[in-house]
């Protein structure tokens, strides 16, 4: 499973083909753009966009959490990848929602 950087961040997914590589795009120039133990926030886009009347964005589940508490025990206990930046400069998706034909 791929770490999420934030629960507000996205991987923006564009299928071309069988396979989709998703590029890291940092958002450290953006100060307030941080995961919740202090990294710089980023997103992962294609670079497959070009000519595209629109794109969609995909959310990972499992990033979400209503109250402070929910949170701590996110980032401490259950999933302390969803907390931090994913450091890989890219991921390969060889499978997509997308449909062939």
């Amino acid at each position: 499973m791929y770490s999420a950087t934030t629960i507000l961040l996205a991987c923006l997914l564009i299928a071309y083909s069988h396979s989709t590589t998703l590029h890291k795009k940092s958002l450290a120039s953006y100060p307030m753009a941080v995961c919740n133990d202090g990294t710089p926030a980023a997103y992962y886009a294609s670079d497959q966009v070009e000519g595209w009347a629109g794109m969609v964005v995909y959310l990972q589940e499992g990033g979400g959490c209503i109250t402070v508490e929910d949170c701590n025990m996110r980032c401490q206990v259950y999933s302390p990848g969803f907390c931090t930046e994913d450091t890989a400069e890219e991921h390969v998706f060889n499978h997509t929602m997308w449909s062939d034909d």
